[in-house]
């Protein structure tokens, strides 16, 4: 939830953060690609517009560094211990 908005209630607990994560993917306001090993999700890559993810650690540095800001963002991956260095974050991506 940290590259949402930080909206009403900021700085809640995991469960408010999980049903509020779950509210944003039912309503389309929340993307990630997930790889799964079967049934096992083992690493994701959350992804989104700019309007939908608009916190970005060291904003003013990147859009300095930019004449067109791109309309997109990848802003994390995750890649369960036991997967990683195997090619997760590539297949996500």
């Amino acid at each position: 939830m940290g590259f949402h908005e930080k909206g009403e209630g900021w700085k809640k607990s995991a469960a408010l953060n999980r049903a509020e994560k779950e509210c944003r993917v039912q309503k389309g306001r929340a993307h990630a690609a997930l790889v799964y090993d079967g049934s096992t999700a083992v690493g994701w890559c959350q992804f989104g517009p700019i309007d939908e993810l608009p916190r970005i650690k060291h904003k003013r540095e990147y859009q300095n560094g930019l004449t067109k800001l791109p309309d997109w963002r990848i802003t994390c991956f995750f890649v369960d211990r036991e997967y990683r260095h195997k090619g997760i974050t590539f297949l996500a991506l």
